[in-house]
């Protein structure tokens, strides 16, 4: 059994090495940031902007390629600072720098120290969720949500019909999730599935 002492030992060790591997994410993540440029699928929600406002924009499920959420919060943008590409970018980005974080945290309850490290390093250094935090499409916020959503849904399934915090907390990040890109639904309904079988 392990001491109490070594225990703190242990957790300063693992939050110590959390934080280089997670800063070596966040430098991968935000180099030459600003110098990017919108590229292939980012410029439908330019175009969707140029011509419709908030009304329109909440109504267009199903007849373009762009995230409803992520079109309104650039038309907030818009209207309020002007248009820009780091406008659109900077919440896929801290979705990014989230998941680095708070998934690591997560999997060490279930698993050992040095699983939750690795995964972490893993994370850091996913060339695809290097490129999911830097491009205004909604994959970073995504990934994040749906992690999240499922996560909170099994800390409901244990705890049992009483806990209905990680109940609401699966609610708003599935919703939020399929929101966000529809895709994702299958993802997040999962759970359901699993236990219905």
């Amino acid at each position: 059994m392990k001491s109490r002492e070594g225990t703190e030992v242990g957790l300063r060790g693992f939050l110590l090495l959390l934080t280089v591997i997670t800063c070596i994410g966040i430098y991968l993540r935000l180099d030459q940031f600003l110098l990017q440029v919108l590229l292939d699928d980012e410029w439908h929600a330019v175009h969707q902007l140029l011509g419709k406002g908030p009304g329109e924009l909440f109504l267009t499920i199903g007849q373009a390629d762009f995230s409803i959420p992520l079109a309104l919060l650039y038309w907030l943008e818009k209207e309020w600072f002007g248009p820009s590409e780091l406008g659109m970018r900077w919440p896929m980005m801290v979705a990014g720098i989230a998941t680095l974080l708070v998934m690591p945290l997560y999997v060490r309850r279930f698993l050992s120290g040095q699983t939750a490290l690795l995964f972490a390093a893993l994370l850091a250094i996913s060339p695809v969720l290097v490129l999911y935090s830097r491009m205004a499409r909604p994959y970073a916020l995504t990934l994040l949500l749906a992690l999240v959503a499922l996560g909170a849904f099994q800390r409901f399934y244990v705890a049992g019909k009483q806990a209905w915090k990680p109940a609401l907390v699966y609610w708003v990040c599935a919703v939020g999730c399929a929101w966000l890109h529809l895709v994702t639904m299958p993802l997040v309904l999962a759970p359901f599935l699993t236990l219905g079988l």
